[in-house]
């Protein structure tokens, strides 16, 4: 089923917008890459939504003010969903549109996928199609696919993906 088909895949909210801003508030604290890579990913993720939506726009600042607000966190970090580490499997949550609020587990290794690290570019990339406004897809070649894929596949959007971010900006 294609994402346009099955408008439950919107969130209710829409930002309104198509130009934002973003800060990294905190960073990994088990990691295999280094802050400027760590940024690098981040912005890399952002990146491909761009590509996939010419119309969205996106900076980095270091201002508290901002329109995206990415942290690592552990445990309880007072938004109510705190990251309990493997129990529920969990590695990230976001908050649709307008919060801006994107939160990493910081109990995971984060990396490049590759050995016991988890892939911050994938799970970058489908935290912020949270962040714009899309809902977890039923297409098991999305990246808002619901479920972490197995192995290190490429983080590249499908159809799916690119409808969904059509069809909101």
């Amino acid at each position: 089923m294609l994402f346009v088909k099955n408008l439950n895949n919107l969130s209710q909210d829409s930002w309104g917008k198509s130009t934002f801003t973003y800060n990294i508030f905190s960073y990994p604290s088990k990691t295999t890459l280094s802050r400027d890579k760590v940024d690098s990913i981040i912005a890399k993720a952002f990146k491909i939504w761009m590509t996939a939506d010419p119309k969205i726009k996106v900076t980095k600042t270091n201002s508290k003010k901002c329109d995206i607000r990415i942290n690592f966190f552990a445990k309880d970090h007072r938004d109510g969903y705190p990251f309990d580490h493997k129990r529920r499997n969990v590695l990230a949550h976001s908050f649709y549109p307008s919060t801006g609020v994107l939160d990493f587990d910081d109990y995971e290794l984060w990396g490049d996928g590759s050995g016991k690290t988890k892939n911050l570019l994938h799970t970058a990339t489908h935290e912020i199609g949270h962040v714009f406004g899309l809902k977890h897809s039923d297409v098991k070649t999305a990246i808002m696919y619901k479920e972490y894929p197995f192995g290190n596949p490429p983080v590249v959007l499908d159809p799916d993906d690119i409808k969904g971010i059509n069809f909101l900006y």
